[in-house]
């Protein structure tokens, strides 16, 4: 109900939702993202967190073996991901002014150096 509360509101955040397949809410759910244009735009879409993960772990000098995120907790993952967009993007659009590739993990270094 919520999804759809979002949805009549223009909101739309969809997942394969692939774990979540008992219930009555993830039946609904299912149901939803075989709607059109819901279906449409799920298949269509493409990897887009894991690669922001590796720029983080890259950006913050990780190299060993790590979790996606070093904290749980919603509230404190939120503040993680949004902080550290804001960071990657920021690097990026220096990258950009400076005609250098947006990517190239060296560059987005001296962004924070």
């Amino acid at each position: 109900m919520r999804v759809r509360n979002w949805a009549s509101e223009g909101i739309v955040l969809l997942t394969p939702a692939t774990k979540w397949q008992n219930g009555r809410y993830a039946i609904a759910y299912h149901h939803f993202i075989a709607e059109e244009p819901f279906k449409k735009w799920l298949k269509s879409r493409k990897t887009a967190i894991e690669p922001i993960f590796d720029l983080f772990s890259k950006v913050l000098g990780t190299k060993n073996n790590h979790k996606q995120l070093p904290i749980q907790q919603l509230d404190k993952v939120q503040s993680f991901l949004c902080l550290g967009v804001l960071a990657v993007q920021i690097s990026m659009i220096i990258n950009n002014v400076f005609g250098l590739p947006f990517r190239q993990i060296s560059n987005l270094l001296t962004a924070f150096s």
